[in-house]
């Protein structure tokens, strides 16, 4: 999948949450980590959405590369748990303490993207894939509407 729609399954699953009742205030910081957790596996692609956005994401991506090809390691649940660890140990130590809901976010962000890729029915840039966006995109819309009533 491509990484807006990685974006839109991360946001309709948080978003579906919070409408559930799981007891998180979201922040903008929560939805960037969200975000961030939905495209970050994908660094391990040359190509990819977040391996291009400045020099140092290239370089890593440059670095990760040799030692694990696209869909290696980083998308694994392992990948997922040890990558959350470590934004919390990070939080952590800049902020003196550990939001929870920030740290969620993360995880659900980077395990929803292990989840889609896991869809073989829906190949990158396929017809199936742009139906499935738009459903996306429609259903976060009305969870969006539904939660912060508008």
């Amino acid at each position: 999948m491509i990484y807006l729609t990685h974006m839109l399954l991360a946001l309709m699953l948080y978003l579906a949450l919070l409408i559930i009742g799981i007891p998180i205030r979201p922040s903008i910081l929560d939805y960037t980590l969200l975000l961030l957790g939905a495209v970050l596996p994908d660094i391990d692609h040359g190509r990819s959405f977040i391996s291009r956005r400045n020099t140092a994401t290239r370089m890593g991506s440059r670095l990760i590369r040799c030692f694990t090809g696209h869909r290696g390691f980083l998308h694994t649940p392992t990948a997922a748990i040890l990558s959350t660890i470590a934004l919390g140990v990070m939080i952590h130590s800049s902020m003196g303490y550990l939001d929870l809901g920030v740290i969620f976010a993360f995880f659900l962000g980077y395990t929803s993207h292990i989840l889609a890729d896991s869809i073989k029915y829906i190949p990158t840039g396929s017809e199936r894939e742009r139906v499935f966006f738009y459903f996306a995109l429609l259903t976060v819309a009305m969870l969006f509407m539904a939660y912060y009533k508008i």
